[in-house]
């Protein structure tokens, strides 16, 4: 009997920097491919919304699967790529991981540049109102229960 087949993950393995996506880590130095693997993150509208929520506040993972109605498995991988892709940076509070928009991100040229157009691009559609408005109402449900007053959405 033979030893059961490793199943293919997007985390990449220590002997190689090749994602399943076909992104590939660069050092920062070379810019075409931190950026072509930046734009490849946001191939898809969910990956979009969570950086729409994430340029407002720092949020945890239940927080964003309960205002964009995603499954607590889905918005951990599409957290990690974006993670991956160098979009996003974490933080661990406790149990919980927090996560951000990349300080490298926000203080590149591109960086800023792109968080500006998808900003004014999607700002107003109505998925990210939807979006919004359930993160302020998880945002003052979780507020009510601890007894302070809530962040700002």
């Amino acid at each position: 009997m033979s030893a059961p087949k490793r199943r293919r993950s997007w985390v990449p393995s220590s002997r190689t920097s090749t994602f399943d996506h076909g992104m590939r880590r660069q050092p920062k130095c070379d810019c075409l491919e931190w950026m072509s693997s930046i734009l490849g993150a946001l191939h898809d509208t969910r990956h979009l919304r969570i950086l729409e929520l994430l340029m407002r506040q720092e949020l945890c993972v239940t927080q964003l699967t309960e205002s964009l109605l995603l499954r607590q498995y889905e918005a951990s991988r599409i957290l990690g790529f974006l993670r991956h892709a160098g979009l996003l940076d974490k933080r661990r509070d406790g149990r919980w991981i927090h996560y951000s928009i990349s300080k490298s991100v926000r203080e590149d040229a591109f960086g800023r540049g792109l968080l500006k157009a998808i900003y004014a691009r999607i700002i107003d559609s109505g998925e990210m109102t939807e979006d919004f408005a359930r993160l302020g109402k998880h945002l003052a449900q979780k507020a009510a229960k601890a007894g302070t007053a809530p962040l700002a959405a």
